[in-house]
């Protein structure tokens, strides 16, 4: 199986590349950074722009990927129209070049919850997305487009639909990440809703549903949701982090105070029964291991 990655470097690329290798896929990995990691010991690695088909074009057409996985969006967490429309831009003109390969038979795209019109209870994969603000539109416009092409050259797509992911390398200004920062250093959180829910899922899980969706080739299509299937507090985040760095709730309990008269107005969780039913998939890491993971790479970096 011949799988190219766009963003194969970043903090989903990484464990993806990672899994992919473990199950024997030969792999290509797009990246603009020439800082290339050793993680992904078996990627031929094509330093590109997915903007310019100038800076890809040869090699791509060389390697005749079975598969290609599209997971690079830069410069997040900017969802301004100027970076999404340059994002949605950029996609389009990646996918118009490997949609006319003869050997690309299935697409694989990393969507975001964000889409999801109404974001209370359980979300499920037939549910309307509708636009929101500028990210969102650009993710849909990016989706709608590329159902029409890849239906009218026999492409199977799978638009993999992440929740609040989460894990090693991610930005350090994302939720998780910069609670353990803080606990680490003895700090209050800086938490801007402790008490809204959200449903978090582990990086490596999200990379085994990938994997997953690789190898159930053009079978299946459609929208997939890759979550946890829980909305978790983010009160209980920080209390599970708490407890794990400082062997006491003591920061918590503070966080807790200070939020005392504010209400929580998000709870949404995904319901991923066409990954299950199609992939054979569902998360597996507890909100507790993945937290101890991430912050056991934090404390190595």
């Amino acid at each position: 199986m011949r799988v190219l990655v766009t963003g194969a470097s970043g903090f989903l690329g990484i464990p993806i590349v990672d899994a992919l290798g473990r199950a024997g896929a030969k792999i290509a990995g797009l990246s603009r950074s020439a800082q290339l990691t050793k993680d992904g010991s078996k990627v031929d690695w094509i330093n590109a722009d997915i903007g310019k088909p100038s800076t890809f074009g040869k090699a791509v057409e060389a390697f005749a990927p079975e598969t290609i996985i599209h997971l690079a969006w830069s410069d997040l967490p900017d969802y301004s129209f100027d970076t999404s429309f340059a994002n949605l831009a950029r996609s389009m003109e990646f996918m118009s070049f490997v949609t006319n390969l003869e050997s690309c038979r299935n697409i694989l795209v990393a969507g975001s919850c964000w889409e999801i019109t109404d974001r209370s209870g359980p979300c499920e994969e037939n549910e309307e997305a509708r636009s929101t603000n500028h990210f969102t539109w650009s993710k849909l416009a990016l989706y709608s487009w590329l159902e029409m092409e890849c239906r009218r050259r026999n492409i199977s797509l799978k638009w993999m639909r992440i929740f609040y992911s989460y894990g090693p390398r991610q930005r350090s200004e994302s939720l998780i990440p910069s609670i353990l920062d803080s606990l680490g250093k003895k700090e209050l959180p800086k938490i801007k809703t402790p008490l809204h829910s959200n449903d978090f899922v582990y990086v490596d899980d999200i990379a085994e549903a990938f994997v997953r969706a690789v190898f159930a080739g053009p079978s299946g299509t459609g929208v997939f949701h890759l979550g946890s299937g829980f909305a978790t507090p983010v009160i209980e985040v920080c209390r599970i982090a708490d407890e794990l760095i400082n062997g006491s709730t003591e920061i918590t309990q503070q966080v807790e105070c200070d939020s005392h008269g504010t209400e929580g107005t998000s709870s949404f969780w995904a319901d991923s029964t066409r990954s299950k039913n199609n992939l054979g998939w569902s998360s597996s890491t507890s909100l507790t291991e993945g937290i101890d993971k991430t912050w056991r790479w934090m404390k190595r970096t």
